[in-house]
């Protein structure tokens, strides 16, 4: 574990890189949940670069033949000025699955560039161009056919910038705006079809392999449901919506109101459960490909966008009858699957192929103090994430005053031996010494108990060319940014103004998603520096996490490791715990262990050696 740099504030070594990979690795099998979830800010800034994120990820990326939606391709940093917005954005792995750009985008080279397969160490940021579109171009736009597989993700981006500043020809407001609004909602809806169908079934993680339109299902109030209002405002579109299902509005000084009442309430619900039904469908799979039935869906999206966010329905969701039926769902199916389910099971990457909603979802674990109507409301605010992002980017007054919206690719610096890890094993074995090494006056059978299961754990870890993460596109904005923090240019690039800080406020960073406990780790590291992030809360799960190549000091990774070094040792002594108290009546005798053993000694120096060996052996 020895350490060498030539400046605490220098690079760190590539060899702290490889150790970091391989602790992550371990904790990503043995314990993931590292932290409870957490929740991000809510100022202006945030939402401007969330929604720009947002609309920036589609969703379009294949695995094994299997359509599987890349959550968070994009991470967007922002900094809004009088005359512009200046986005900075860096772009997740892609592995090179999509076809070349059309000649009016950037090429698709540039955007595989944060963990490409080609070997390089460039650094660079270039702008997408934003087109004027005339009429005709801006009719053909929107009115395109083409798949989201089809698109480049940098085509992608060039047309929605495009589509940014050219609203501004019609910012006259009237029916004109309103119906380019429409179009451009379908628009989103259209390109982003493939993670909006993956939301939508989310719901089967957090109601473990049911649905929330399942469940809720048939459901009527009881006595014990208070109602507080006799009708509740809605918005004008819903009008159409609450007719269909049997239920009358009424107007009044141009607001809509619809009735709400204990007899009336159930109607509410069947008219929220078949919205919800009709976007699943318009949005559903068909073989790897999602359902082309998006023009009906953005419909739907939008009406059940409006639907949730309306007042009367927060009261359905808090009746007690029906928050009843979430805590029984959210918490007893879960707490019944965590006593049967082991870290390493969760892990299972053949569990995690079978269906895309398992092993992606993890932002929707509930957070500290949520309870299961605040969940639900998450899952639906993600469901309909790219409507309430067009809403807001091309429908808010503070937005619509920006002249132009500039957007910055960030081409970062490829991994250093991409596939590689340091050896798990050891690192695994010597944590794990060093965590119990006071533990030596237990009983023969419990350290034979616990030795037994270290042997078979280490045998499950990855080999040092076996690594299967990827530098966080999160992580590798804050490097860029901390790297080249204030300078004017850089090999003969013009850097944006995303760059130069003008104040102390954190740099707010925004993903489709919440982040894994590493960037968020990471984070809070750089704010001791002389520059500040705000990311959008974490979702505290380890994954195999690898160091951007840039702007990470010797101080910050060694401060890293060192924190995964004490995540490791708490996960161990958790799992210790957890063999502890398993009855001795429920183990084999002393002797059958002896047998299985290879005769493992009850000091836990003399156990370690011959556990080592033995895996040396096997391997």
């Amino acid at each position: 574990m020895d350490r060498h740099a030539p400046h605490p504030n220098g690079p760190p070594s590539h060899d702290i890189d490889l150790r970091i990979r391989a602790l992550t690795t371990i904790l990503s099998i043995l314990d993931p949940q590292a932290s409870s979830p957490t929740r991000g800010p809510s100022s202006i800034e945030f939402k401007i670069a969330m929604h720009i994120a947002t609309l920036l990820t589609r969703g379009a990326d294949k695995k094994e033949d299997m359509m599987r939606p890349n959550i968070r391709p994009i991470a967007v940093a922002t900094r809004t000025t009088v005359d512009s917005v200046n986005i900075l954005a860096t772009i997740d792995k892609d592995n090179n699955e999509y076809p070349n750009a059309p000649e009016s985008g950037l090429s698709n080279d540039f955007v595989i560039r944060q963990n490409p397969t080609s070997h390089g160490d460039a650094f660079g940021v270039t702008e997408i161009e934003s087109k004027h579109l005339d009429d005709v171009q801006l009719d053909e736009l929107l009115s395109s056919d083409r798949s989201p597989e089809d698109i480049t993700l940098s085509q992608h981006a060039a047309d929605v910038m495009s589509l940014f500043n050219n609203i501004r020809t019609v910012r006259q407001g009237g029916t004109k705006q309103a119906d380019i609004v429409q179009r451009i909602t379908t628009f989103i809806a259209r390109r982003c079809a493939p993670i909006i169908s993956h939301r939508l079934r989310s719901d089967k993680f957090i109601f473990q392999d049911t649905t929330l339109d399942k469940i809720l299902q048939g459901w009527k109030p009881s006595d014990r449901d208070h109602f507080v209002k006799k009708e509740c405002e809605i918005p004008e579109h819903l009008i159409i919506l609450f007719r269909t299902m049997g239920i009358e509005c009424r107007e009044s000084d141009g607001k809509y109101f619809a009735p709400w009442t204990k007899d009336i309430a159930p109607a509410w619900m069947e008219t929220f459960l078949s919205c919800l039904s009709l976007c699943k469908d318009c949005f559903k799979l068909d073989g790897n490909r999602v359902a082309r039935d998006t023009t009906t869906g953005a419909i739907a999206l939008k009406l059940l966008q409006a639907l949730v966010t309306s007042e009367g329905f927060k009261y359905l969701l808090e009746l007690r009858s029906v928050s009843a039926i979430l805590d029984r769902e959210v918490f007893n199916r879960r707490r019944a699957r965590s006593n049967t389910e082991t870290p390493e099971d969760s892990t299972d990457p053949q569990r995690q192929t079978l269906d895309d909603t398992y092993g992606d979802n993890l932002e929707l674990t509930a957070e500290t103090e949520e309870d299961s109507v605040a969940l639900t409301m998450r899952y639906l605010g993600n469901a309909v994430a790219w409507i309430t992002a067009t809403d807001f980017l091309f429908s808010s007054s503070r937005i619509r005053r920006t002249p132009r919206l500039r957007l910055h690719l960030a081409i970062t610096a490829p991994p250093v031996e991409p596939e590689a890890m340091a050896d798990a094993q050891p690192i695994f074995t010597h944590i794990f010494n060093k965590s119990l090494q006071d533990r030596d006056n237990q009983s023969k059978v419990r350290n034979l108990i616990v030795h037994s299961w270290l042997e078979e754990f280490a045998r499950k870890l990855p080999k040092p060319k076996q690594f299967h993460g990827t530098v966080h596109c999160e992580a590798s904005l804050m490097g860029a940014i901390v790297q080249y923090n204030g300078q004017g240019n850089m090999q003969n690039i013009r850097l944006p103004d995303i760059f130069h800080s003008t104040t102390n406020k954190p740099r707010t960073i925004g993903v489709a998603k919440k982040c894994c406990w590493c960037c968020n780790m990471l984070a809070t590291l750089l704010n001791s520096t002389d520059i500040q992030f705000s990311l959008p809360g974490s979702h505290g799960r380890i994954f195999p996490w690898a160091l951007p190549r840039i702007g990470i000091s010797y101080e910050v990774a060694c401060s890293l490791e060192d924190k995964l070094q004490k995540q490791l040792s708490l996960a161990i002594w958790k799992r210790v715990d957890k063999l502890k108290h398993i009855p001795e009546s429920q183990t084999s005798s002393p002797g059958a262990l002896d047998s299985s053993g290879g005769g493992l000694a009850g000091n836990w120096e003399e156990a370690m050696k011959e556990v080592q060996c033995r895996l040396h052996k096997k391997n």
